[in-house]
C-alpha cells in the first residue's frame, strides 16, 4: 500500500494510491464443503488496484473531489476482470475546519455494479485535536491528533472484493 502525490498545487491536488493484497484460506474440517473447501485451501486470492484522487478547488468555498480506480481481483493465475470504480462529489468549505460534499459513486463493493449516493464530511473541532472524517456509507472515523505527524483513529471502513472462482474446473 502506498500513496504518492503526483501534483500538489494550490489550484489542484492529484494523488496516486497503489494497493496489492494476497489472501489465503485454510479450511479445516470442511465437512459438507467437498471439493470447494479443498480448492479454496489451495487458492491464493489477489487484489491489486491503482486509485487516482483529484481535489480541485473552484474558488474559496467550493470544490470538486473525484476518484477513479482500476482494480483486478483474481486467483493466483490472474484470472480476473478489470473493474473501474469512480466517484465524483461537489463540495463546500465554509471554513478551514469544515468541509462537506455530496456526490455519486459507481462501485463494485457488493460484487455487482452499483450506483450509490455518497456524502463526504470533514470537521476539526476548535481544540484542533479532535475531528471527524467520513465518506458515507463506506467509512467514518473519529480522530485524535497527537501532533503534526501522529494521530489515532477509531471508526469503520467497508472493504470487500468479489472473485470469480469458476476457473478451477470442478475443484471449486
Amino acid at each position: 500500500v502506498g500513496n504518492f502525490p503526483l501534483i500538489s498545487r494550490n489550484n489542484i491536488l492529484i494523488n496516486l494510491g497503489l494497493t496489492y493484497q494476497q489472501q489465503r484460506y485454510t479450511v479445516e474440517n470442511g465437512a459438507g464443503m467437498g471439493s470447494f473447501g479443498a480448492g479454496l485451501s489451495e487458492a491464493m486470492l489477489q487484489r491489486a488496484n491503482a486509485t487516482f484522487t483529484v481535489f480541485k478547488p473552484l474558488n474559496e468555498r467550493n470544490f470538486i473531489l473525484a476518484q477513479a480506480q482500476v482494480e483486478i481481483n483474481s486467483d493466483q493465475y490472474f484470472n480476473g476482470t478489470p473493474r473501474f470504480p469512480v466517484a465524483v462529489l461537489y463540495g463546500w468549505k465554509p471554513s478551514d475546519r469544515l468541509m462537506y460534499a455530496f456526490g455519486l459513486s459507481q462501485t463494485y463493493l457488493g460484487g455487482a455494479l452499483n450506483y450509490v449516493p455518497i456524502i463526504y464530511y470533514y470537521h476539526t473541532f476548535k481544540n484542533q485535536k479532535w475531528g471527524v472524517e467520513a465518506l458515507l456509507p463506506a467509512r467514518a472515523m473519529l480522530r485524535y491528533r497527537f501532533d503534526a505527524l501522529s494521530y489515532m483513529g477509531l471508526g469503520w471502513n467497508v472493504v470487500g472484493a468479489s472473485y470469480n472462482l469458476d476457473a478451477y474446473d470442478g475443484v471449486l
